[in-house]
C-alpha cells in the first residue's frame, strides 16, 4: 500500500500504525511465540521469554486494536490446540478476572489476588503449559496504568507461575506505556525464568481493604465453578 493507503487504514482502526513492513513484522511476532511454545513443550528449553513487536493482545479475530495487529498469544495457543496435544485452555483475565475498583494496586494486592484466586484456580485446572501475555501496564511509573507493582512483584507472580505446568511457561511480551518500565519489570521476570530467586517485595507490604473486599467477591463468584475456591 501506499503510505496515504496505510494511513487511512490506521484510521479505520484503534491506536494503531502501519507502514511497509507490518504484516511481515506480525508474521515474525506471531512465529517467535509459536516457536517459544515448541521448544518449552518438546523440552528443548524449560521457559522462554518471547521479546516481540507488534504486541498482540487487543486485536481480535478480524480487527486489529491498540498498537496490536495480530493476537500473537491467541494464535500461538491455536497452534498448540492444533499440533502439540494442548486440548483445554483458559484464560486467567477474562474467564477468570479480578476488576480491581481503584488505581494505585501494588506488589501487595496483586500477590494477594494470585495468592488467593489465580494460583488454587490455575492448580486446580493443571495446566501442561503457561503462556503469559507479560504486559506491564500495572508497573510502577506507568501513567496509564496508574498501579504500583515493582520488578519484584513481577518476580514473584512468575515464581508462582512456575510452580505450575513442571515449570513449562512461556512469556510473550505486550505493552504497557512507560519504556523504562517495561525494561525493568521484563527483567524482573526473565532472571526468575533463568532460575534465580525472585526479590523479595517491601516487608511492610500489605493488600489494602479494597483490594480484600475484591478478592472476596471474586472468590463468592468463582467458587461456583471451581472447587478450590468453595
Amino acid at each position: 500500500m501506499t503510505r496515504n493507503q496505510l494511513l487511512d487504514m490506521e484510521n479505520s482502526h484503534d491506536s494503531i500504525y502501519l507502514n511497509g513492513h507490518t504484516y511481515e513484522c506480525s508474521m515474525y511476532a506471531i512465529g517467535s511465540v509459536i516457536e517459544a511454545c515448541r521448544a518449552v513443550i518438546e523440552n528443548r528449553v524449560k521457559n522462554a521469554f518471547a521479546i516481540v513487536r507488534p504486541p498482540g493482545h487487543h486485536a481480535e479475530t478480524e480487527h486489529a486494536m491498540g498498537f496490536c495487529v495480530m493476537n500473537n498469544v491467541a494464535i500461538a495457543t491455536r497452534y498448540c490446540m492444533t499440533h502439540l496435544d494442548t486440548k483445554k485452555v483458559m484464560i486467567l483475565d477474562w474467564t477468570v478476572n479480578v476488576p480491581w475498583p481503584k488505581e494505585g494496586m501494588g506488589d501487595a494486592e496483586y500477590i494477594y489476588a494470585f495468592e488467593q484466586v489465580i494460583m488454587p484456580i490455575a492448580r486446580e485446572f493443571a495446566p501442561s503449559l503457561v503462556i503469559v501475555s507479560a504486559g506491564f501496564d500495572a508497573a510502577h511509573g506507568d501513567h496509564i496504568g496508574q498501579c504500583e507493582v515493582t520488578p519484584a512483584g513481577y518476580g514473584q507472580m512468575t515464581h508462582m507461575l512456575m510452580s505450575l505446568a513442571n515449570g513449562k511457561v512461556v512469556m510473550a511480551l505486550e505493552g504497557g506505556y512507560n519504556i523504562n518500565s517495561i525494561a525493568v519489570s521484563s527483567v524482573g521476570c526473565m532472571a526468575v525464568l533463568k532460575g534465580e530467586a525472585p526479590e523479595p517485595i517491601k516487608p511492610d507490604s500489605r493488600p489494602s481493604e479494597i483490594c480484600k473486599e475484591t478478592i472476596a467477591i471474586v472468590k463468592k463468584l468463582q467458587a461456583t465453578q471451581w472447587k478450590s475456591l468453595a
